[in-house]
Formats: structure tokens, C-alpha cells, sequence
């Protein structure tokens, strides 16, 4: 199965991209075409750094996420990515218990080097942050091969 047929499985299944922490912060993947995805979330009250605004780290992992979907999508099946690089602006507070969302596009490629980017929005469509990314293409080990991207399950076995 290539990247993007295995982005398109997880968003019609709402596995959030086969990553288990994914599915912790509420990712919920709501479009992916070649090389750009676009996802939902709702950050919770635990997800606060300050009250009513969501963590930095929620928002780094929400938009690297996107940016690494993105990145699969265009990739071939027994491949995957790993982030290298992730660059981050806060832009605006991220409101909790309301819905925003993270939108990431593939922007170049070099080889095994796939540069891409992540906008996140809030209920009112101001952006909040956005991202660049360095994402490496790795190949999967032969035991992942045929695995959605070699993502696991949420009890840490190949699906």
C-alpha cells in the first residue's frame, strides 16, 4: 500500500495515521490528497500550558504530525519518514475545547530530504502557528513491510 492509500485508510478509519500518541491528543486526519493533509483536533484541559491556552508541545506535536503525513503521502510502500528538523512560530494562543486545524503540504524534495510545512487555524480561521519541517525517508524494516507505514497499534504491534 503506498503513503498516500495508507493516509487515506487511517483518515476513513480515524486511527489518526496508525501513530498511537496521535490518538491521545485527538488527531483526527480529515483530508489527504499527494503530498498534503489536512487534520482536526480538539486540545482538551490537560493539554493547557496556561489555562485555556494549548501546551507548546501540543501544538509541535499536532504540526509535526501533519507535516509527516503529509510526507508519507507522496512516498512508496516499505518507506516511511522521520522528522529531523521541525522549526515552530507561535503565532497566536491555541484555544482549548475548541476545534482547530492543521493543515501540511510537502513543499521539495532532495533525494531522501522532503521539506515541508504545517498551518494550524483556529475555530475562526486565524492562523495560530505555523512550521517547516525536515522529514527523512527511511526504508522499514522487512518485518513492516506491507504495514500501513509500518504503524503500529495502540497495544505497540505491526497492524
Amino acid at each position: 500500500m503506498s503513503g498516500l492509500d495508507a493516509v487515506r485508510a487511517a483518515a476513513r478509519s480515524g486511527d489518526a495515521g496508525g501513530l498511537p500518541f496521535t490518538a491521545r491528543f485527538g488527531i483526527e486526519i480529515t483530508g489527504a490528497e499527494f503530498g498534503r493533509v489536512t487534520a482536526a483536533a480538539v486540545p482538551l484541559p490537560e493539554h493547557c500550558g496556561y489555562p485555556g491556552q494549548a501546551h507548546g508541545g501540543y501544538v509541535s506535536t499536532l504540526c509535526d504530525a501533519v507535516c509527516a503525513l503529509a510526507a508519507w503521502s507522496v512516498l512508496a510502500a516499505g518507506t516511511t519518514v522521520a522528522t529531523a528538523r521541525l522549526d515552530l512560530s507561535f503565532l497566536k494562543p491555541v484555544p482549548v475545547d475548541q476545534k482547530v486545524l492543521c493543515r501540511g503540504s510537502l513543499r521539495g524534495r532532495e533525494g531522501r530530504r522532503l521539506h515541508c510545512e504545517a498551518e494550524l487555524s483556529g475555530p475562526d480561521g486565524e492562523v495560530l502557528a505555523r512550521a517547516a519541517a525536515l522529514m527523512i525517508v527511511q526504508e522499514l524494516p522487512p518485518e513492516a513491510a506491507g504495514t500501513a507505514g509500518g504503524a503500529v497499534d495502540r497495544k505497540g504491534e505491526a497492524k
